[in-house]
């Protein structure tokens, strides 16, 4: 009888075993490899192997591996490597004992100046906070890094943009931490509960198509509803924005938000219905606007009323 032999691989090679009682941690992942399946994890990007408790591309090689799509050679030399590896698209991680854990797809890798961010490791840290009920994280489009980290949080307690983003850097790479914050009502979600991380980016991506950089907004009623949700707009879009209210410490907080999510913003306090105290209020902001954009930038600001 000939034995094929078989190719060396970076993952211990696991036999058969009985079912066992899994212990919970390993309870959440798929598992070891099948009798008969060999396995790789690698790094996408370099293609270099991936030793335990490290995330990277999984790969099979096995008699029971289709040979290919039908009628699609593009398909299948982008999923078959000469050696007959397939390349699954999965992130995973795996313990010294063979043991496999999902941690994302390759599609939904956040490309942050050239280092790769996975979304559901930053999710993870933030469901960990007390005030978290949901979220998502998708790649979000900057000029300057290609994609930043984007949290879409729902809360179930009070909590700000800046206390969450400082949250997840405790426990993050710098490269790794969140650059922008969006609270909203719901995560989509398909039936089975999956995260539907594409709607996510393609809202995203829609909005950020109109770009406001080079502008200021100036926004009264700025400390608190549609005031707020529309400052943290126009900032996520690239204007600065010149905020005016009567309540200091909510215009703090908006301002917070805004520079913890890598925007410029400023604020005064004034009455708006005192046009004399506005006019006050916009005189105090000027100065801060000129330096950033220059006087013929501030000259073309947009007024919006709330």
């Amino acid at each position: 009888m000939k034995w094929r032999k078989r190719q060396e691989s970076n993952l211990p090679r696991t036999p058969s075993r009985p079912p066992t009682v899994l212990k919970t941690a390993r309870a959440t992942g798929p598992g070891p490899a099948a009798a008969g399946v060999e396995c790789r994890v690698i790094d996408p990007g370099t293609q270099a192997a991936q030793g335990p408790g490290q995330p990277g591309e999984l790969l099979v090689r096995s008699a029971g591996v289709m040979r290919g799509y039908l009628d699609n050679p593009e398909a299948t030399a982008a999923t078959l490597d000469a050696g007959g590896w397939l390349h699954t698209g999965d992130i995973v991680t795996f313990d010294s004992d063979g043991w496999f854990r999902v941690t994302d797809r390759i599609k939904e890798i956040i490309k942050y100046k050239g280092y790769q961010v996975a979304p559901a490791e930053l999710e993870e840290i933030l469901l960990a906070h007390p005030a978290v009920a949901d979220c998502a994280v998708v790649g979000s489009p900057d000029k300057t890094a290609g994609e930043v980290p984007k949290a879409f949080v729902v809360l179930k307690a009070p909590a700000s943009a800046a206390e969450l983003t400082a949250w997840v850097a405790e426990h993050v790479s710098p490269y790794k931490r969140l650059r922008r914050v969006e609270f909203t009502g719901q995560i989509p979600r398909s039936p089975s509960g999956k995260i539907l991380r594409r709607v996510l980016a393609e809202r995203e991506r829609a909005a950020r198509e109109e770009d406001l950089t080079g502008t200021v907004v100036l926004i009264s009623g700025g400390g608190r509803g549609l005031g707020r949700l529309l400052a943290r707009t126009v900032a996520s879009k690239g204007a600065a924005v010149a905020l005016i209210a009567r309540s200091g410490d909510e215009l703090a907080e908006t301002v917070a938000e805004i520079e913890q999510a890598g925007g410029t913003a400023a604020a005064a306090i004034a009455d708006v219905t005192d046009h004399i105290a506005t006019a006050a209020a916009v005189a105090e902001l000027q100065p801060d606007f000129l330096v950033f954009l220059g006087r013929h930038r501030f000259e073309k600001g947009e007024l919006l009323n709330q």
